[in-house]
């Protein structure tokens, strides 16, 4: 259980991989997080700002929340590419956007693909790496949080002011190119038997969670006082 194992000729594509793909849902949160008040001046749009991190964190968690499942039924290969697919057509959306509209669009494929690649990823770790070696992954990828916490908001804003805002956003396309190539060749493909075991979709309660979300935007948007504290209530 030594930290230099993960970075063998065994385990460093495995290793590079799952971080990539936690790297993709940290870094993608600062940078988003940072350049959309220069997206709005250019676009316009300032008052559905609130709603991309809104809309965001629902399409992401009803979407991790759905992870197992999708991995169940159809293989962690095959639901890792197809959610790189959306989060890839999410950036791009979003990348490309005249108005604020388009970029909430994008914003809600970002979350999908996000969500459950991250899921995902976490859940592999230990179906790909011996029982010795699963807390130094988990630590890993806890370092990927940190680095994304302290460089996300720089890059994000080196970018913005050499370029564009809108190359904050493309920055993610090669990134996920490579998470691509990575899980073709390192995640297996076919589906994992849960011992007989069904696993079913929690709707009522991410119905519920989700209501809860929005409701708390309007809170926050609210124009009086006490229509904020009813929503809060």
């Amino acid at each position: 259980g030594r930290w230099a194992e993960l970075l063998t000729p065994r385990y460093l594509a495995t290793t590079t991989m799952l971080c990539v793909g936690v790297a993709l849902y940290a870094f993608n949160g600062f940078l988003v997080s940072t350049v959309l008040p220069t997206a709005v001046r250019e676009i316009g749009g300032a008052a559905l700002l609130p709603w991309s991190l809104t809309l965001y964190l629902i399409a992401s968690i009803v979407a991790g929340a759905s992870a197992a499942l999708l991995k169940q039924r159809y293989g962690a290969r095959k639901v890792l590419f197809a959610a790189a697919v959306v989060f890839l057509a999410g950036t791009l959306t979003a990348a490309v956007a005249s108005d604020m509209e388009t970029v909430l669009v994008g914003r809600v494929f970002q979350g999908i693909g996000e969500g459950i690649i991250a899921a995902i990823c976490y859940a592999l770790i230990p179906e790909m790496f011996p029982p010795a070696l699963v807390p130094k992954v988990f630590g890993a990828e806890a370092t990927v949080w940190a680095v994304a916490a302290f460089g996300g908001p720089v890059l994000a804003g080196s970018l913005t002011e050499t370029f564009s805002w809108r190359v904050a956003f493309l920055v993610n396309a090669p990134i996920i190119c490579l998470f691509l190539l990575l899980a073709a060749v390192m995640v297996p493909g076919g589906r994992r038997t849960t011992g007989g075991m069904t696993l079913s979709f929690p709707t009522q309660r991410l119905a519920l969670l989700s209501a809860g979300l929005l409701v708390m935007l309007v809170a926050g948007l609210a124009p009086s006082a006490p229509v904020t504290a009813t929503a809060v209530a």
